[in-house]
């Protein structure tokens, strides 16, 4: 089963390098949320160790994983990102990732903007 999260808190934004997208179910205290982020730069050892792709990570850090992301579909009222079976199977969900952007005041256009900076040398289609 899919992993599903309505979204009424989303977040774009840059922080010491490091390009951070980030999905809640509530601003002041999320029960469930979804966070992507990916360094501008890489070392050796980050790329030796698999750190050198976006790092994903659902509702508590021992769900997360590095990479295993293949596309992410958006519209103006959901973002699905599709995960490879690895990452399925470290995030323990059985199919894709379904967020709905029930956020008000947020930028459809930032985020795909955002989206596409991530994906860019990841391998991952924009849809």
């Amino acid at each position: 089963m899919s992993y599903c999260l309505a979204a009424n808190k989303i977040h774009v934004g840059s922080d010491d390098g490091v390009l951070i997208i980030g999905f809640a179910d509530d601003a002041a205290a999320p029960s469930s949320y979804v966070t992507m982020q990916l360094a501008e730069t890489f070392d050796a050892q980050d790329v030796e160790l698999g750190m050198d792709k976006i790092h994903i990570e659902l509702e508590d850090q021992i769900r997360s994983h590095y990479g295993g992301i293949v596309a992410f579909t958006l519209s103006e009222t959901r973002l699905t990102i599709e995960l490879d079976g690895e990452a399925q199977h470290k995030l323990g969900v059985a199919g894709a990732i379904e967020i709905s952007l029930a956020a008000s005041g947020f930028s459809i256009d930032e985020l795909k903007t955002a989206l596409a900076e991530m994906a860019k040398g990841q391998g991952i289609e924009l849809r």
